[in-house]
């Protein structure tokens, strides 16, 4: 006579309920990553307008020495702050230029956002004025919105963050300093 040997079912249900809250936790940071983002493109548009116009600007007048800029920043930043640490005397100025590069970044990928959005502007609204800041708001959110959307399809969307970080920081370093010093002159009229 057979035995009938009763099997108990593997943690299945287990390693599901982890993988659904692990795709539900993925999903609520990207959305809260987007959402972020979107904020921030808007408010650097309009706290930054002198820097955002000025680095746009360059982009479009400039896109290939804009891109190299940037591509020379993002490559030989981390080389040359490795470097710097690795010298006792240089180590508080890497620091201070890893903090300048680490602030940049942001502001780098709101650069190319707001390009993007004034180029679309340009193209549908067919205007040459200079944008107001509810203009700018609206047309920076409108940007970013597009650009996380696109930010989501697979390899295109890394390789457009990547563009956006590249483009943007040649802009954002090169006019970065003008911009912040003509906001300081401004402010001590």
């Amino acid at each position: 006579m057979s035995e009938v040997i009763e099997l108990k079912p593997a943690s299945g249900p287990d390693m599901e309920r982890w993988g659904v809250q692990a795709a539900a936790a993925i999903a609520a940071f990207a959305l809260v990553l987007s959402i972020g983002a979107a904020i921030l493109v808007v408010l650097i548009a309009l706290l930054l307008p002198g820097l955002m116009n000025s680095a746009s600007t360059m982009i479009r007048e400039k896109p290939f020495s804009t891109l190299g800029i940037g591509f020379l920043i993002t490559a030989a930043a981390p080389v040359f702050i490795t470097f710097l640490f690795a010298t006792l005397l240089g180590a508080p100025l890497a620091v201070m230029i890893a903090a300048i590069y680490i602030a940049a970044a942001p502001i780098a990928v709101a650069v190319s956002i707001y390009f993007i959005a004034m180029q679309a502007r340009g193209i549908i609204a067919k205007s040459a004025e200079p944008p107001g800041p509810g203009v700018r708001a609206a047309w920076s959110l409108l940007g970013a919105a597009l650009f996380v959307v696109l930010g989501f399809i697979p390899l295109l969307g890394g390789f457009l963050w990547l563009m956006a970080y590249v483009f943007g920081m040649g802009a954002a370093m090169t006019r970065g300093g003008k911009a912040l010093a003509l906001m300081g002159n401004a402010r001590a009229a």
